[in-house]
């Protein structure tokens, strides 16, 4: 049997798109599997946080404690609300787009008032937490997370219950 070159290259060619195509079908097959196991993967991984925030005298704008581990970078949007612990309604709503997050960064505790974590006001005025009525609050954030390559993710914490007192 005499076999022309040609049809040798065929052959080839089969081969390599073959080849190509399986190569092509384990790595998508990789990529999904790095993608389910990316949703999977607690967002604690990424990044915690938690804040305290101290009873104080209506008017005031108290320092907070706000605690966060950052462990990778991403782009976030974070939305703060000061819910009433009663009626669960929400008097103020801030938050911001669009904030970039480093690996390892700190935030200063001398500027982390309760204004400064609300982040610009949304709903409820701009005075809404200097003229909160006496009684009780927590602050529920939101966070959505985008880590590079990384499918979206939330993150939703609760302050401590304080109180705003009344002015003496």
């Amino acid at each position: 049997m005499i076999v022309s070159p040609t049809s040798r290259m065929g052959s080839w060619y089969g081969q390599l798109f073959a080849g190509l195509f399986v190569a092509a079908a384990v790595f998508m097959a990789g990529q999904g599997l790095l993608w389910v196991y990316r949703t999977m993967v607690p967002i604690s991984t990424v990044f915690t946080a938690s804040v305290a925030v101290p009873d104080f005298i209506r008017g005031d704008d108290p320092l907070t404690v706000y605690d966060r581990d950052i462990k990778t970078d991403f782009l976030g949007n974070f939305t703060v609300e000061v819910k009433g612990v009663t009626e669960g309604a929400s008097y103020c709503v801030g938050g911001l787009e669009g904030v970039t997050y480093g690996a390892g960064e700190v935030s200063d505790p001398k500027i982390t008032t309760l204004s400064w974590y609300v982040g610009p006001i949304r709903t409820g005025g701009a005075a809404c937490l200097t003229n909160l009525a006496p009684g009780q609050y927590y602050l529920e954030t939101n966070y959505t997370i985008h880590v590079d390559n990384w499918p979206q993710r939330t993150l939703r914490t609760e302050s401590n219950v304080f109180s705003v007192l009344a002015l003496k």
